[in-house]
């Protein structure tokens, strides 16, 4: 039998997230490093330019803002010196995936950042 564990890093995360929303396939583990859960913060910044997103928008596309029942457990990495947006939005992806019943852990890795947060695997 196949196990499925799906993972990805900051925008990846998202992308691994909608993946194991959208796929018949049985994902049985998510790995989600420095995500991007919400984009709506995102709006109103220089970000948002190539994005073109209004507020609508971007909450539908943010997981946070989803149906999370039903997702494989989740393992919600985050690195020690990731900007603080980063730690708020990991923060409260797990508190919406507790929520929903989702069953999840939060991994903080010390003494990295967004950028070599990999390397600590």
């Amino acid at each position: 039998a196949w196990s499925i564990k799906l993972g990805g890093h900051s925008a990846g995360a998202q992308l691994a997230y909608w993946v194991a929303r959208r796929t018949p396939l049985p994902i049985d583990r998510l790995l989600l490093v420095s995500g991007v859960f919400d984009l709506a913060p995102l709006v109103d910044t220089y970000v948002n330019a190539p994005l073109d997103l209004n507020m609508e928008q971007a909450r539908a596309l943010s997981p946070l803002h989803d149906d999370l029942s039903g997702l494989p457990p989740c393992r919600v990495v985050i690195a020690e010196n990731d900007p603080p947006a980063f730690h708020r939005q990991a923060d409260a992806f797990l508190a919406a995936l507790a929520q929903a019943g989702v069953p999840c852990q939060r991994v903080e890795l010390p003494d990295c950042d967004h950028f070599d947060v990999l390397e600590r695997f």
